[in-house]
């Protein structure tokens, strides 16, 4: 297990990095699971994750593996992730496999301690099979981006009758409000200026002209075809590393909704990878008929 001085996880290429948010130590993760009465008794730590955007380990208790995950409270609050948590909770009841959710002393899935917020998941069932591989890796071989797409038809059909409205807005959440607009450019805008630290860091750089090139590739009509569409939450993150798997190279249990809500169904094959070979054509026909819905726009 990696020590608090030489843990490095993924960065924005392909070269390890040293972490922003520190590892979670034994002692610290002790103190948490403590607050979770199902989880039992804490034993010890077995691993740390190479995510960059948060922090998290494997816990082993008297009752099993638990996942402890720790957001610093700018990213994350038990209230933002109490939405994540209950479509986790709708698909579970749908029949899609996805982690359980503890709950703490307060009836509540996450805590906010010292300036963190954590949550703790039950270990789910699959193996690991991207977990070394920086986010956004292809899938390995056709018959990963096969069940992946199957996968994905699933948890579309699960997501039906989750009547939850969109997240409030925080870092690393998916959006569906500039695309879909009538106006892309007008409500890029409006999406930067509502966000300060954005505008700010745009200010010196031509972002206007790039994306108007952008929806100006996109074809006429794309706001018309994109407002037929039923709304539905979406994971938003699908990639080959949010996925556990089989033996058999089938997807086992799906994790990770942290950029999760309400877009539509035909957003969500943007969020994941090619398959080496594998292309967007076949893709596409391979999401249709597993759902019965054309994934394209």
């Amino acid at each position: 297990m990696a020590s608090t001085t030489d843990h490095l996880v993924h960065g924005m290429g392909k070269a390890l990095e040293t972490p922003t948010w520190p590892i979670i130590t034994a002692s610290e993760a002790e103190e948490i699971v403590a607050q979770f009465p199902g989880a039992g008794q804490f034993e010890c730590l077995s691993w740390h994750s190479p995510r960059p955007f948060s922090a998290a380990t494997l816990v082993h208790t008297d009752r099993g593996e638990f996942v402890l995950k720790r957001h610093h409270h700018d990213v994350r609050s038990p209230g933002v992730l109490a939405a994540e948590h209950a479509f986790m909770a709708h698909l579970q009841s749908a029949g899609m496999a996805v982690p359980e959710v503890m709950t703490a002393s307060l009836g509540k899935g996450a805590i906010a301690h010292d300036g963190w917020t954590y949550e703790l998941h039950r270990k789910a069932a699959g193996a690991d099979l991207y977990g070394d591989r920086p986010s956004w890796t292809p899938f390995l071989n056709l018959d990963h981006a096969f069940a992946a797409g199957a996968a994905l038809a699933r948890l579309h059909l699960a997501a039906r009758g989750f009547a939850g409205a969109e997240r409030a807005r925080c870092p690393l959440i998916a959006s569906f409000t500039i695309v879909p607009a009538p106006d892309q450019l007008a409500a890029a805008r409006a999406y930067v200026e509502a966000r300060p630290a954005v505008a700010r860091f745009l200010a010196d750089k031509p972002w206007e002209a790039e994306l108007q090139r952008l929806f100006s590739a996109l074809g006429q009509g794309l706001a018309e075809r994109l407002e037929v569409q039923p709304p539905l939450w979406t994971h938003n993150d699908w990639h080959p590393s949010n996925l556990l798997w089989s033996a058999e190279g089938t997807v086992r249990t799906v994790f990770d909704f942290g950029l999760a809500t309400r877009t539509c169904a035909v957003h969500e094959p943007s969020s994941a990878p090619p398959s080496r070979g594998w292309t967007w054509t076949t893709r596409t026909k391979t999401s249709q008929s597993m759902s019965g819905q054309p994934c394209s726009f």
